[in-house]
């Protein structure tokens, strides 16, 4: 899968929609946090915003598993 099918697959449905994550954890492959740095540049390469990075990384993640983000609700 190239980032161009990825990135039209997120603008189909919208960032509000996707979580982003890495599937590193892998001997073989880079360490999480590398990996997911490497895979996020990516993204913004694509031309996602920060702010729709953010979404798709923290805001979506904590609405799904019901993680206080620091406000009440």
């Amino acid at each position: 899968m190239t980032i161009e099918s990825v990135a039209e697959k997120i603008r189909a449905v919208g960032p509000e929609h996707v979580v982003l994550s890495s599937d590193a954890g892998s001997y073989v492959l880079p360490p999480p946090v590398e990996a997911l740095r490497e895979w996020l540049i990516m993204i913004d390469s694509a031309g996602f915003s920060r702010e729709e990075i953010r979404t798709m990384v923290c805001d979506n993640p904590a609405r799904l598993f019901k993680i206080g983000t620091g406000s009440a609700g």
